[in-house]
């Protein structure tokens, strides 16, 4: 996220496309993950949970507090329990 925002004024940059696709075969792991545990609408709960997961990586560093990522795992394991 850090390398993509430095060089957000430069989307062909090798770096950025190598976030880009980390982040993409991450999604793909987490969806695999989810449906393995029986999960429905995989896609949907995968992209919740990155969504979760930037966000309280950039609260965290910006507030220099764990508790906002304790407060997404929180929320993320609401959502996969609600798709059960």
């Amino acid at each position: 996220m850090r390398t993509t925002a430095e060089l957000a004024s430069t989307p062909g940059h090798p770096a950025v496309k190598a976030g880009a696709n980390h982040k993409k075969r991450f999604e793909g792991w987490m969806v695999d993950a989810l449906r393995a545990e029986g999960l429905r609408d995989a896609k949907t709960v995968a992209k919740k949970i990155l969504v979760l997961l930037d966000g309280a990586a950039s609260a965290m560093l910006v507030h220099r507090d764990a508790s906002y990522v304790i407060a997404a795992g929180e929320v993320a394991a609401s959502l996969a329990e609600k798709r059960r």
